[in-house]
Order: C-alpha cells, then structure tokens, then sequence
C-alpha cells in the first residue's frame, strides 16, 4: 500500500517511515499539513501515484492534522486516515472521528499499532463512515 506519513516530528517520521517500509509498504513523509494536501491533491490528479491510506499528525505547522482530514472530506478525497496524537483529551477523538478518521492513535505510540492501523486501511470504507458537513461550515 502507498502511505502518507504527515507529521513534523522529524524523528518520529523517520521511524513510521522505516518501520513501514520494512512491512512492505510505499512511503512519502511531509511535515506540515500544507505539504500533505499538496501530495493528496496530485495523487487526486494522477500526478503521483494514489494513496492508500495517511497517517496525520494533529498537531503540525501551517495546518493542522485535523485542519487536513476537513480539507481532504472538502474536496471528497475518501481515504483511510489515521490520526496520531499527544493530546489526551476525548475531544480529539471524537472530532476526528467525527471528520472521517478510522482510526485515533495516541502517543507515545506503539509501532505495532500503527502498523496494523495501516493494514486495517485495506478493508476501511471511508465513504461510509458519518460525516455532517455542516461541520466544516462557518
């Protein structure tokens, strides 16, 4: 599977990067959410090649990884998100989850999560997952 890896954690992306590598998937990293909406943009467009699923950051510079899973339902780009994230609280869950996500992980993560979050990606449908687009609405 082709993944994108959002996150500006730099270390941290280094190792999702690697340990999904090594369980066989096709990688590209950004580390702001500005960059991964220009990567979902061009694989939408036949730029690059699709992806499978992403792994977003909720807290990133420019655009946050919430900001970027609201930007990706928008535009209708239906794929499998997995949302990472430092914040403890519930109501990051839930918007999330509320914006499409299949899946909420918390750091510190534990890798083997993240890696069968992302198989789990193959059989996620994100077009039947609820999502109220009057949310994304002023």
């Amino acid at each position: 599977m082709r993944v994108l890896i959002a996150d500006d954690d730099p270390e941290l992306r280094a190792i999702l990067c690697t340990v999904l590598r090594d369980e066989g998937h096709d990688v590209v990293d950004v580390a702001t959410g500005t960059e991964a909406i220009r990567i979902l943009w061009d694989a939408e467009e036949g730029v690059v090649p699709v992806l499978d699923v992403v792994v977003l950051d909720v807290c990133m510079p420019e655009l946050s990884g919430l900001g970027v899973l609201g930007e990706m339902r928008l535009l209708g780009l239906a794929i499998p998100t997995v949302v990472v994230t430092g914040f403890p609280h519930v109501s990051v869950d839930v918007l999330a989850t509320k914006f499409g996500a299949m899946r909420v992980l918390h750091k510190p993560l534990q890798l083997s999560d993240v890696c069968e979050a992302v198989r789990a990606a193959s059989e996620y449908d994100p077009t039947a997952a609820p999502i109220d687009y009057d949310d994304f609405v002023d």
